[in-house]
């Protein structure tokens, strides 16, 4: 295989991993690729002229997109399952224990197994970009996290924070991750060399007093006195046990696990203890035949994405503007759809009441959307100035697709 890791040292101490997986769309935590970083930790941990370590990826809105789903849908039985996932659980392991600081630079996509590679380093930057998703969807699959999410993860955002990324396996976007304390700095795209500059300044000059640590353990302080209130945490157990029976009425056991696995190992100092069980959880629910369900189903829906549902001689045409017959609470939700897809949309109705009212349902859709933090503010506005209305055909002619919505 061709190297997916590049290290690049500067003079000044400075050392950079780059992921950047040959021939793929994506990074990927295979097992060729965990065995190279294994490679390259044992390189950094040997080299005393690196004073910090950074880790990147050259691939475009993706960080790393999680484990290699082939080889969890490969496994066949708990020994297969415990040996590859006790291998990469001791390779982040290593990569935790690094003597330097180490900075997962996330820029797009860090789910699962490369959320985890992230949490195993000391510190996070996460550039604010819509494609920058946090997050570990392992549930999905029918599984949980193996390579420590379960562990790392209450230990770092809390409690209450962490059951809301693992058990529905939901990503939060950047803004998000540093509100929640996942990351400890955000970056704008075009500063993102700027920013990292000031954040290894600060954490060479300042070792273990930097700011960034201060704000994190002052965080942490706030969340034992508040978790301190709730009976040893009893209360946040039942709670989410009882919302996961009105979820999934017990159906999909992995939710369960996850909960398990924490409740069990929640405020231990005991780091190997916690890792074991969560490894023998995963390797429980990797070989059951829901698992293998699911994964069939997330390969069957990519495959889906990937269809255009023509064959293969009719030519796509690609849609850049659309118009709308008719207008109201219908139109107002297709006109919705099309600008959720930065296709502008032109709306015609007789009325300017009825054109209102599709507007009002436009309206009503993004403010929710933005009250669930799916979009902010100014994304809306963006998304928004895509919709165009009329009691005319005007601007009908520069259409590339038009759809009647017309009261009966």
């Amino acid at each position: 295989m061709t190297e997916a890791l590049t290290l690049k040292i500067e003079k000044n101490g400075v050392a950079n991993l780059v992921f950047d997986l040959p021939n793929e769309k994506v990074n990927k935590l295979s097992k060729p690729v965990l065995e190279q970083l294994e490679k390259a930790i044992n390189v950094i941990d040997g080299n005393k002229a690196i004073r910090v370590l950074l880790i990147t990826s050259e691939k475009k809105d993706i960080f790393i997109a999680g484990a290699d789903i082939n080889e969890i849908k490969s496994i066949t039985d708990s020994k297969d399952a415990l040996e590859k996932v006790s291998r990469g659980q001791n390779i982040l392991t290593k990569l935790a224990k690094l003597k330097i600081p180490t900075i997962a630079v996330i820029d797009g996509a860090c789910l699962g197994g490369g959320l985890e590679l992230a949490l195993a380093c000391k510190y996070r930057v996460a550039v604010v970009n819509e494609k920058t998703k946090l997050g570990l969807p392992e549930v999905n699959l029918g599984i949980i996290p193996g390579f420590g999410g379960t562990q790392r993860l209450p230990k770092l955002v809390g409690l209450q924070e962490s059951l809301k990324i693992i058990l529905p396996g939901k990503a939060v976007d950047a803004r998000k991750a540093f509100k929640i304390g996942l990351v400890d700095d955000l970056a704008r795209e075009e500063f993102l060399e700027e920013t990292l500059s000031k954040f290894v300044t600060e954490i060479l000059q300042n070792g273990e007093r930097n700011k960034f640590l201060a704000l994190r353990n002052k965080a942490a302080k706030k969340r034992r006195i508040f978790e301190g209130l709730l009976c040893g945490n009893f209360i946040v157990f039942y709670l989410a046990k009882a919302d996961l029976f009105s979820k999934t009425k017990g159906q999909y056991p992995a939710p369960f696990y996850a909960l398990e696995v924490i409740r069990k190992t929640y405020g231990s100092s005991k780091e190997e203890r916690g890792l074991q069980i969560e490894l023998e959880a995963f390797c429980e629910l990797a070989v059951g035949e829901i698992s293998k369900n699911l994964i069939e189903i997330f390969f069957t829906s990519e495959a889906l994405k990937k269809d255009s549902g023509v064959e293969s001689e009719v030519q796509v045409t690609d849609v850049k503007n659309a118009a709308l017959l008719g207008a109201g609470v219908m139109g107002g939700g297709i006109a919705w759809l099309f600008s959720n897809y930065d296709i502008n949309i032109r709306v015609k109705d007789i009325t300017q009441n009825a054109v209102a009212l599709g507007y009002n349902q436009v309206i009503k859709i993004y403010n929710q959307l933005i009250k669930i933090r799916k979009y902010t503010r100014s994304q809306v506005d963006l998304k928004f100035n895509k919709i165009t209305s009329a009691l005319d055909y005007s601007g009908f002619d520069k259409t590339d697709f038009v759809i009647e919505a017309v009261v009966e």
